[in-house]
């Protein structure tokens, strides 16, 4: 955890279970976008605020930036140095909206999408 900033935590973000009990899906985004992005990966990581909070059920840490970090044929670039994390990327994270959001913005993204493609 670092004495600066936001302690390497960018977003919190959690999913609401309809039966009210224990153990709800949470998620500590850290967001990078700096030449040493791959640094980062654990700053959201559980392991690095149990010092400050007690979790039932440890969130799922997630690092985004907005580069592309995927080779020619669309693979990740070093995926085995990949840790305990889910990676977004710029690509995902343009997926991700393009089925979520309104159909509004959707024709929008979907010719970002083929843009970056």
């Amino acid at each position: 955890i670092h004495n600066v900033g936001d302690g390497g935590l960018d977003i919190v973000g959690y999913t609401e279970l309809k039966d009210k009990e224990a153990g709800m899906p949470t998620f500590f985004v850290q967001c990078a976008c700096g030449e040493k992005w791959e640094d980062k990966q654990l700053e959201a990581h559980a392991i690095n605020w149990e010092r400050y909070l007690q979790f039932q059920t440890k969130p799922q840490a997630f690092l985004m930036t907005p580069k592309s970090i995927r080779n020619a044929n669309g693979m990740w670039v070093n995926p085995l140095n990949h840790k305990d994390v889910v990676f977004v990327d710029r690509l995902r994270f343009l997926n991700f909206i393009s089925e979520k959001c309104c159909l509004i913005l959707k024709d929008e993204i979907d010719s970002r999408l083929k843009d970056i493609k």
